[in-house]
């Protein structure tokens, strides 16, 4: 059986940003804005 956390969540999309492996590497990363822009659309 697979644990559910939250029983009315749903996956809505998926967002890769590699190369990040430290808290400031994500600065000046088009993904960021990417990622933010899908936080807002949930």
């Amino acid at each position: 059986m697979k644990k559910v956390c939250y029983e009315k969540s749903e996956l809505k999309g998926h967002l890769f940003c590699g190369d990040v492996g430290g808290p400031k590497e994500i600065e000046g990363n088009a993904k960021l804005q990417e990622a933010y822009e899908m936080g807002k659309s949930c």
